[in-house]
């Protein structure tokens, strides 16, 4: 998945191996990757957008106990550090 950013470049939500944390990715309008982060707990990220300059949101499946649930994740675009996660609505 692709999403544009307001302020230039993009960001992608790719899903990783099996077993392994899905990655969050923003790149400049050129494709240099600008920061990456895996996000743990999470089994696969689906959508991406953003709501405003430097808030992005993020849906996914998480598994949580022994639970797997749908998720909505809330960042912080904080370039040219990586993102903080800001919360997670399960």
């Amino acid at each position: 998945m692709v999403q544009e950013g307001i302020s230039g470049g993009f960001y992608t939500a790719s899903n990783s191996e099996v077993g392994q944390a899905p990655f969050f990715s923003k790149f400049d309008q050129n494709l240099n990757q600008l920061w990456q982060v895996q996000i743990p707990k999470l089994i696969s990220l689906s959508q991406v957008w953003v709501a405003a300059p430097g808030i992005i949101y993020a849906t996914g499946i998480g598994s949580f106990g022994s639970a797997t649930r749908s998720v909505i994740l809330k960042f912080i675009d904080n370039l040219p550090n990586s993102p903080t996660l800001v919360s997670i609505n399960i």
